[in-house]
């Protein structure tokens, strides 16, 4: 049996089956992409990109969990590696759609002569690779504890960083931050690059990280959906 028939009719009903969602989303994303381009600045427009592309794919497993999906599933010629990939498809989908809209806002502040280019261009790489390994978490979990736990862990992976930096700034001392800032200007490879340089591959190095912890939380996916009952 051709394996891409089935996957492509599986992405067809999670795209079904989050229509109406996405279409209430697009519309407050081009809202606030068009308050966001008046005011010059894009920062809404990337966190609510942001907020869809981590919202749909789980708001797929809520739709399969309501109408019982997986025990239907089961007695289709479909194996369970292929709902796996299917559904990280999907979510890999989605994040080009939300990225796209991102790039696109990108381009057309630029034209307007709102923002630089570049800088937006560094923020897509940055938003599409916190996305990724935040899915490449947050999927596995959905999976093992289900999507309400899943979204519960989904917004924790979100709000760590932010809490690590704040605790930080707020119990350490600053000649913490002063010895760590000191310690990457001392690099030799800082040194030999300029900074915009090496900010760049940095951003590529963090994508390329991104796409292989989607590569490792796949297959944590397809074990543990494989030796799931239902």
């Amino acid at each position: 049996m051709n394996m891409v028939s089935p996957i492509r009719g599986l992405i067809l009903k999670d795209l079904y089956n989050t229509k109406r969602s996405a279409k209430v989303l697009l519309v407050i994303m081009l809202v606030y992409g068009g308050i966001s381009l008046t005011s010059r600045d894009l920062s809404a427009t990337v966190g609510l990109t942001t907020m869809v592309s981590l919202l749909l794919p789980i708001s797929a497993f809520s739709f399969d969990q309501a109408s019982h999906w997986s025990s239907f599933a089961l007695t289709l010629p479909i194996t369970r590696r292929q709902l796996v990939t299917a559904r990280y498809a999907f979510s890999f989908l989605m994040v080009l759609c939300a990225s796209f809209f991102l790039l696109l806002s990108t381009l057309i502040a630029h034209l307007i002569g709102n923002t630089d280019y570049l800088d937006g261009l560094l923020t897509f790489l940055l938003s599409i690779s916190v996305v990724l390994t935040v899915l490449s978490i947050t999927i596995p979990a959905v999976y093992h504890f289900g999507p309400e736990r899943g979204r519960m862990i989904m917004f924790g992976v979100c709000m760590a960083p932010i809490l690590i930096i704040v605790a930080g700034s707020k119990f350490l001392p600053a000649e913490v931050f002063s010895s760590i800032r000191g310690w990457f200007l001392s690099q030799k490879f800082l040194r030999i690059l300029e900074l915009d340089t090496a900010i760049w591959i940095g951003a590529a190095v963090f994508l390329i990280f991104s796409l292989l912890c989607m590569s490792i939380s796949w297959k944590i996916s397809c074990k543990i959906v494989e030796r799931q009952e239902y």
